[in-house]
């Protein structure tokens, strides 16, 4: 009956710890994303988790609800649309990236990925 018990036990004590920890082995980390509108109004702001592999520009690409679009220059991507907010609606506007605050001075090809930073695209008039 000792045994039964300590079996008992150390099943319902190994199985939990064996499968209730499990991490989504898909996802690395997770960011905030911040849109802001012509105007300075937040648009979006949310969590977005990442993958190993995945880039800003190809994370923002496939999210259903920032779809950002852009097109290839020869000095990297240029981003022309956010959030359904295209920056060729408006006169002399063009989308600013920001990361912790500071304005990015890469491309949004070349933004690293790190768990908790907050990434800010703000449209912007020149």
């Amino acid at each position: 009956m000792k045994k039964l018990f300590l079996f008992l036990v150390l099943i319902f004590t190994l199985v939990p710890l064996m499968f209730g920890c499990e991490k989504d082995s898909d996802s690395v980390g997770e960011i905030t994303v911040i849109v802001e509108n012509n105007v300075g109004d937040e648009a979006f702001n949310e969590k977005i988790a990442f993958g190993e592999d995945d880039t800003l520009l190809g994370l923002l690409q496939n999210h259903p609800t920032i779809a950002l679009k852009g097109e290839e220059q020869s000095f990297g991507f240029y981003i022309t649309e956010v959030f359904g907010i295209d920056a060729n609606d408006f006169e002399r506007t063009y989308w600013s990236i920001s990361v912790n605050g500071e304005y990015s001075l890469v491309g949004i090809g070349d933004i690293e990925l790190i768990t908790d930073d907050v990434i800010t695209l703000s449209m912007l008039t020149y």
